[in-house]
C-alpha cells in the first residue's frame, strides 16, 4: 500500500480526534470525582455530623427538663434520641454501602490516566 499525502492526512485527523475525546473524557472524570466528593460531604457527612452533635447535646444537657414541660413536648423529648440515632445510623450505614469515596477516587484515577496520554 501506496503511503500517500491523503493517507498521512487521515491518520493524523484520526490521531487528533482521539487526543480531543481522551480530553473530554478527562474532564468529565474530573467532574464526576468533584460531583461523587459533594455528595459524600454535603448530603451524607455533614447530615450525620450535625445529627450526630444535636444527639450529644440532646443526652448530655438538660434539655429533657426543659422539653417536659408540656404532655406534647414531654412525649418529643422521650423519643427525639431514638430518632435522631436511627438518622445517623441509617447516614453511617449509606456512607459504607454507596462509598462516594470511592468512586471519586476511581474517577479522578481515571482523569489521571488519561491525562497522561
Amino acid at each position: 500500500m501506496a503511503y500517500d499525502e491523503a493517507h498521512f492526512s487521515s491518520v493524523k485527523a484520526e490521531v487528533q480526534r482521539h487526543l480531543e475525546d481522551a480530553e473530554t473524557s478527562k474532564l468529565a472524570h474530573w467532574d464526576a470525582a468533584a460531583v461523587y466528593e459533594r455528595r459524600q460531604k454535603f448530603f451524607i457527612g455533614l447530615p450525620a455530623l450535625i445529627l450526630s452533635l444535636l444527639l450529644t447535646w440532646f443526652l448530655s444537657a438538660d434539655t429533657k427538663t426543659f422539653l417536659e414541660t408540656s404532655g406534647q413536648l414531654k412525649a418529643l423529648a422521650s423519643s427525639l434520641p431514638v430518632v435522631l440515632s436511627l438518622l445517623v445510623s441509617v447516614l453511617s450505614g449509606l456512607v459504607a454501602f454507596l462509598n462516594f469515596n470511592e468512586l471519586a477516587g476511581k474517577h479522578r484515577a481515571a482523569a489521571e490516566n488519561l491525562n497522561a496520554l
